[in-house]
């Protein structure tokens, strides 16, 4: 019996390696797959970010336009030039 499950033993380790060599491949491949998708997840927010800010920044600069111009008629005297 031990020779006979030595010769099994023998003809499943390159189907036992194959199986190993395999799994590897699917992680490697799985790992890949989250390191892509993290990254584009992360593009994308980064650009909505940028967006934001840049919006941020637009309505703020409106705003402060506004606000010189108000202050700016409040200062100039009734009437016109004096």
């Amino acid at each position: 019996m031990k020779a006979v499950d030595s010769i099994i033993e023998r003809a499943t380790a390159p189907s036992r390696r194959r199986k190993f060599i395999r799994s590897l491949e699917e992680t490697a491949a799985r790992a890949v797959v989250t390191a892509t998708v993290t990254f584009a997840v992360g593009w994308v927010l980064k650009k909505m970010f940028e967006k934001s800010v840049a919006e941020a920044a637009e309505e703020g600069a409106k705003a402060g336009a506004a606000e010189a111009d108000a202050s700016a008629q409040d200062a100039a005297p009734p009437g016109g030039s004096a």
